[in-house]
């Protein structure tokens, strides 16, 4: 089993690529420069959801082992859920309805990835998760 303590900066690079300006969307996983939809490991996508990346940074670190994402998601959906108390469900299908509600910020999605990436750390720390 992968240990979620693996890639300590795992929400941080998430973070990093939906920073940029234009780089996060709804709607879709992942689009290209051309606003055309492909998958989150497309070498053309250059905007993605949180979901898309997510998934584009688990791909790209190949992380593959189920128990490994039980605990990324449950840390990804608590703090989630401190951002808006709307989110509980810790499915990757609520990810995306959560990232795509009409009055969603990226301040907000870049806010869930902060606190995500501090409970990350902190449960290292603890060796808690």
């Amino acid at each position: 089993m992968t240990s979620p303590f693996a890639h300590p900066d795992f929400f941080d690079r998430v973070a990093d690529l939906l920073r940029p300006e234009g780089a996060w969307i709804k709607g879709e996983t992942a689009r290209t420069g051309n606003n055309r939809t492909v998958a989150s490991n497309s070498k053309d996508a250059v905007c993605w959801c949180l979901l898309g990346a997510v998934t584009r940074i688990r791909e790209e670190l190949q992380i593959f082992d189920y128990a490994y994402w039980v605990s990324i998601r449950a840390i990804l959906t608590k703090a989630m859920s401190e951002v808006d108390t709307i989110y509980s469900d810790n499915s990757f299908p609520a990810m995306a309805a959560w990232n795509d509600r009409p009055e969603r910020t990226k301040e907000e999605v870049l806010s869930a990835l902060a606190l995500a990436s501090q409970k990350l750390k902190e449960a290292e720390a603890q060796d808690e998760v």
